[in-house]
């Protein structure tokens, strides 16, 4: 199915539709524009987010610093070298890593602690 439309017209769609552009016919450039959000666990092959300047994030509230990338999830996905990517933008860390968590807890019960 081919969508045409007039210069100037917006398709919207939902990003599980399989698609594809077609030719630009024109001399001037066709821009896009992308806006998605995934869960943690289905992140994006590359992370779109993380192209936003560094200090322009630094000025974001926490939670959106988070949803657009400076977030671990369940402590396993998104981390960067084992790090928190918050701390990119000079916070400190929320929880541990799982690696971590399993670390400590077998420190407690060596101790014989719980």
């Amino acid at each position: 199915m081919t969508a045409t439309m007039k210069a100037g017209s917006v398709m919207l769609f939902d990003s599980a539709l399989w698609h594809g552009g077609g030719a630009n016919n024109s001399d001037e450039r066709r821009f896009a524009f992308s806006c998605a959000y995934c869960w943690g666990w289905m992140r994006q092959q590359e992370n779109l987010q993380l192209g936003i300047p560094r200090e322009t994030a630094k000025r974001f509230p926490r939670r959106l610093q988070e949803l657009c990338g400076y977030s671990v999830y369940k402590g396993q996905f998104g981390h960067i070298d084992n790090h928190d990517p918050i701390e990119l933008l000079g916070r400190e860390r929320g929880k541990r890593m799982v690696w971590e968590a399993t670390d400590a807890r077998k420190a407690r019960m060596a101790k014989g602690t719980s």
